[in-house]
């Protein structure tokens, strides 16, 4: 579980867990960015809030141990 606001810029530096995903389910007022390079560069995929994703390699979502950093941020109430 991830809680945002959160910006890993290098996921080189954090630890392995967040590199093989799967799956996800986004949070109602939270988005998630996934980057190709470090510091937010290369623009990957986009989570939308409330989104839920069984196998990202099955619906074309990025899998995220190819994600060189990521961005969570939330809606306001």
């Amino acid at each position: 579980m991830l809680v945002g606001p959160l910006e890993p810029a290098q996921m080189s530096r954090v630890g392995a867990g967040w590199r093989d995903w799967s799956s996800a389910i986004v949070g109602p007022r939270a988005r998630v960015e996934a980057f190709q390079a470090e510091r937010f560069a290369e623009p990957a995929s986009t989570l939308r809030p409330g989104q839920v994703v069984d196998e990202m390699a099955r619906q074309n979502v990025i899998r995220f141990k190819n994600v060189e950093s990521v961005r969570v941020s939330c809606d306001p109430p």
